[in-house]
């Protein structure tokens, strides 16, 4: 004899479970997001890697690479004399204390193997890539748009002067620190934001027109954020700007 089983389902229970796999698709959103992020990371550091890694085995450039790491005593060794020589003199016309101290690090490694410094100048650019990729996805929540803009950054021919040639080093790190400067402002950590912008300013000069891309979001993006919080931040940097620049 075959009984039929009739399972009745009350319209609280539905509700319950409709609730149940809404929690749980939200629980696994964060996860299934940092993979896609992870994803889309690693295919820009491959892309990336592909396209320099073939200029790693290049000689020192006759332009600038000499004063900078070739013949440059400065860079020998990292010890107080050095790190005060960096802070009190410029470099081909430029104050890059940062810069330089970068250089000495590569030196204590790879002494003059232009190998080195290139593979330094690629980790900067990628994580340039990356950090283009994240600001641009919090700013506007689309993946598919900051893979497009992060990839354009990473692969546009005007990068290959400043990752190649060596003595380009301080467009790397001022673009590294301004853009780490610009990620905690977005994330309003901004005495970390002052922090990286000083970095930035040490590393290329260039660099103290930062506070006004940060004045133009604040006013277009954040109209209602704190006039106190704002007079005082950009009061900081500017000052960093006048000092350093």
């Amino acid at each position: 004899m075959i009984s039929n089983q009739v399972k009745i389902i009350t319209p609280g229970a539905q509700c319950e479970r409709q609730e149940f796999y809404l929690i749980n698709d939200h629980k696994n959103q964060p996860t299934k997001l940092k993979k896609s992020h992870l994803v889309n990371i690693i295919l820009l550091l491959v892309v990336g890697f592909l396209l320099f890694a073939p200029s790693f085995q290049n000689e020192f450039l006759q332009l600038d690479d000499p004063q900078y790491v070739v013949q440059n005593g400065d860079i020998r060794h990292i010890d107080f004399n050095a790190i005060q020589k960096w802070f009190s003199r410029d470099y081909v016309l430029n104050y890059i204390p940062i810069t330089m101290a970068s250089f000495a690090v590569d030196y204590q490694i790879w002494h003059l193997d232009p190998f080195g410094y290139r593979l330094t100048n690629f980790i900067l650019h990628a994580f340039n890539a990356i950090l283009v990729y994240l600001l641009i996805f919090l700013t506007i929540r689309n993946q598919i748009v900051a893979l497009a803009v992060a990839f354009l950054f990473g692969v546009h021919p005007v990068q290959v002067e400043s990752v190649i040639w060596i003595s380009e080093r301080k467009n790397l790190l001022a673009s590294f620190f301004a853009l780490l400067s610009f990620l905690f402002f977005l994330k309003n950590k901004k005495p970390h934001a002052a922090l990286s912008f000083f970095c930035a300013v040490l590393s290329k000069p260039s660099v103290v027109v930062i506070p006004l891309v940060m004045a133009a979001y604040e006013y277009f993006f954040r109209p209602s954020s704190s006039k106190k919080g704002k007079v005082f931040f950009y009061a900081a940097v500017t000052s960093i700007a006048l000092i350093v620049g």
